[in-house]
């Protein structure tokens, strides 16, 4: 166990907040209800390439390591989809590789939820230490010894710069969270959740109608199905006396026939048509009996060979 980890007990968890969905992209440590450190960067284009350098920066000044924090928050809107689109992937990385959780949160949550008095100070340390760093860069610009460089003048110069930037980034945060959301914030974010809202009803009444409709189709082809069925059936029924079920048939006839073992050119020849009775045969003494040995009804083929008004073609091959 790290020893940030094991001093969770006297600080509380440590927790990353990530938050480029509304400007500017905002990076903070926080260790309970605490803020340690936080940063400010670019929003859109710029943010990617920022992110995990600031987060790196942050935890080394903590002298602590990805893996010793508890938990990984990120704002998951509303806000642009590139800020959106750059927090989320970030935590998902850092997630992914660490193994420590990561949590989404509302942005109009935390933007409606009043600051803590522990984040009112956090803010405050934040603008004191700035206006410390402004002074010290001042210090160092007004008490040199020796006549400086023009180099040295231009660095201490920017440093200057640097200092006030921070101060003032720290002084405006500072203002934004001491006001809270303004009343168009919270009315435009409420127009957001109503018109998602609506969208969410419109789907699901979508989505309603397609599966009722889907209904109606799978019932309608069930029933031309069972149709279909029945009316094959009932033909092999009513031409060879065969009683057979559904789960016997196939859609190839040929392929039931063979099952029965019945030829229909064989049963159905043609020359066999009043062969019996011109010969004075056995069927001249009535229909005959059926063979147990077959699937079919001998008496039916018989009268369907024998007395149809017209000759029976077994299959379509014969037909001229």
């Amino acid at each position: 166990m790290s020893k940030n980890k094991a001093a969770r007990g006297r600080g509380g968890a440590l927790v990353l907040g990530i938050d480029t969905a509304t400007p500017p992209s905002t990076l903070a440590l926080v260790r309970g209800e605490q803020i340690v450190v936080a940063v400010s960067g670019p929003f859109g284009r710029g943010t990617d390439a920022w992110i995990l350098g600031a987060i790196d920066t942050m935890l080394e000044l903590q002298q602590a390591h990805l893996g010793d924090l508890d938990a990984i928050a990120v704002s998951a809107g509303p806000g642009t989809f590139t800020g959106l689109r750059v927090a989320l992937a970030t935590a998902a990385g850092l997630a992914w590789g660490s193994g420590v959780p990561a949590t989404g949160i509302g942005t109009l949550d935390a933007l409606i939820e009043p600051p803590s008095d522990q984040t009112i100070g956090s803010a405050e340390a934040m603008v004191a230490s700035a206006g410390l760093t402004l002074q010290s860069a001042t210090d160092l610009l007004e008490t040199l010894q020796e006549p400086p460089s023009a180099f040295e003048i231009a660095q201490a110069e920017a440093k200057l710069t640097e200092a006030k930037l921070v101060e003032a980034e720290a002084a405006e945060s500072m203002d934004t969270l001491m006001a809270g959301p303004s009343p168009e914030d919270v009315s435009e974010a409420g127009q957001k959740v109503e018109s998602a809202q609506t969208a969410l009803a419109n789907a699901a009444a979508e989505l309603s109608f397609v599966n009722a409709d889907w209904e109606r189709k799978l019932e309608a082809a069930s029933t031309e199905l069972q149709n279909e069925t029945d009316d094959y059936l009932d033909e092999l029924k009513r031409w060879l006396g065969v009683d057979l079920d559904a789960g016997q048939l196939d859609g190839d006839v040929d392929i039931v026939l063979d099952a029965l073992g019945a030829d229909l050119t064989v049963l159905f020849e043609p020359s066999l048509r009043f062969a019996d009775l011109e010969d004075g045969g056995y069927y001249s003494q009535g229909l005959p009996k059926d063979d147990p040995e077959t699937q079919w009804d001998e008496a039916i083929v018989f009268v369907w060979l024998n007395f149809s008004p017209a000759e029976i073609v077994a299959t379509c091959d014969q037909v001229a």
